[in-house]
């Protein structure tokens, strides 16, 4: 009997991405004979959608796509009734489960489609466009007085003093770095790979004492800082020397064309052949190893708490 695809949200942030990686695969009537189910935050009971889909008729393979989980509220009973969950965020909790895959939030609509060229001008040398927060004062501090730049801040998300995506698109576009803070809750954002699509370098600051990236993105080429200070003052020596800035574009470019092609195969891997050991393994290493890392999981579990069984 042939699986069946099914979208438990109408509404999902991530679906673009999500449908630009299976475009290419035959999902019109289900993933061989697995059902995949497109999922949107396990909070404090799972939805009835969900649990109605699980008393449901079983097939051979059941693949669980979770999304927009920020706040690492994931419940291990829904998780272990499935034989592959994707998820985005990563948890070094989650690490020690073989049936745990996980992999970026990637970009919003605007951003799809292809990479810009490397040969697109560059107007600034940094920018942020984003919320102001308390926990954005820092980097706006830092690079305030960093010239070349263009900083937008908004009253928040969704808000009217926004950017349109589209205009998003075309600063990032013309920007040599973009600055990537965490976001709400997580360390990951849309930031990340909206940037590389732009064909901008990401700068990121270490999250709970840690390179975060590394555990979605493995060994990337980003620009890591201890701190927003830190990156400004890294970002004005690269700019000092204008061919090895462009040679770090240039890595930088072949590096996630490589990571996405490698993430279009692990999806392909997922969706085609879930119960597969190509398919049940983790998108870098990093992020298996991680399950040994005591003091990361500590500082897991003292800023977003126990998740619930």
């Amino acid at each position: 009997m042939a699986g069946q695809l099914v979208w438990l949200e109408n509404q999902v942030v991530e679906e673009p991405f999500l449908r630009n990686l299976f475009r290419d695969l035959p999902l019109q009537d289900g993933a061989g004979d697995a059902d995949v189910i497109i999922y949107s935050g396990i909070q404090r009971e799972p939805k009835t959608e969900l649990l109605d889909f699980l008393q449901g008729e079983a097939r051979s393979s059941r693949v669980l796509f979770h999304l927009s989980d920020e706040k690492l509220r994931h419940r291990n009973r829904i998780y272990s009734q499935f034989d592959l969950v994707v998820r985005n965020y990563f948890d070094p909790r989650l690490a020690w489960r073989k049936n745990v895959v996980f992999f970026p939030l990637g970009w919003t609509d605007a951003f799809g489609g292809d990479v810009v060229p490397l040969d697109a001008p560059k107007t600034y040398l940094w920018s942020f466009c984003g919320a102001e927060k308390v926990s954005r004062e820092k980097l706006v501090d830092a690079f305030s007085s960093l010239a070349g730049g263009f900083l937008h801040l908004t009253s928040g998300w969704n808000s009217d003093d926004q950017l349109a995506p589209t205009e998003v698109k075309n600063v990032y576009s013309e920007s040599t770095f973009v600055l990537c803070p965490a976001g709400n809750a997580h360390f990951d954002t849309f930031r990340i790979m909206e940037a590389l699509q732009a064909g901008a370098i990401p700068v990121v600051v270490k999250f709970l004492g840690r390179d975060f990236a590394k555990y979605t993105f493995g060994e990337h080429p980003f620009l890591v800082a201890n701190s927003w200070h830190d990156a400004a003052t890294l970002i004005q020596k690269a700019s000092a020397s204008p061919s090895q800035l462009q040679e770090w574009q240039v890595s930088v470019r072949a590096w996630y064309l490589a990571y996405v092609a490698g993430l279009e195969e692990k999806v392909r891997q997922i969706l085609l052949s879930p119960n597969s050991a190509e398919a049940k393994r983790p998108l870098t290493s990093q992020s298996q190893r991680a399950r040994f890392d005591l003091a990361l999981i500590l500082a897991v579990t003292q800023r977003f708490g126990r998740y619930r069984r």
